[in-house]
């Protein structure tokens, strides 16, 4: 919400008037950018003057992000590994946002337990370039035991 100061008026005779002709009105959302502000001026005799501002309005505020929290999983059946869809990573903004991933295998991702503890990186970003990030860890655990063949008693 812009609070903008309104242009002044003064005439040699009485009867002048201003109408705001492009822009938005004072205390309106303003986007993002430059809004060019215009008004015209117009006295008893018909005559016009015209003036211009520029409302200039820089997004601060960086978005912010949530990912899921860490995932401790064990092993597909007969895998060293297991396959996680884990949720995609949400973003909130003052005006908007996208997410993207950074770093790590990805959705449904194969993960190994051979790896260890896996890192994903996500990004939010929004239409300024502000970013913030968060990140959570994979870990594959192997929850089968092994099979062993005992030889016959002899």
């Amino acid at each position: 919400v812009v609070n903008y100061t309104l242009p002044t008026l003064s005439d040699n005779c009485a009867g002048a008037s201003y109408t705001r002709t492009q822009g938005l009105a004072v205390n309106a959302v303003f986007p993002s950018g430059n809004t060019t502000q215009t008004f015209a001026a117009t006295d008893a005799a018909g005559l016009v003057t015209v003036c211009t501002a520029t409302v200039d309005v820089y997004d601060t505020q960086p978005p912010t992000i949530s990912c899921p929290a860490n995932i401790h999983h064990p092993n597909d059946l007969g895998q060293c590994s297991a396959r996680i869809l884990y949720p995609t990573p949400n973003c909130s903004d003052n005006c908007a946002c996208a997410v993207s991933q950074v770093s790590g295998l990805g959705r449904n991702a194969s993960f190994s337990i051979a790896g260890g503890t896996w890192v994903e990186v996500f990004q939010a970003t929004d239409p300024t370039l502000l970013t913030a990030e968060c990140s959570f860890n994979i870990s594959i655990f192997d929850a089968e035991a092994p099979v062993i063949a005992c030889p016959a008693d002899i």
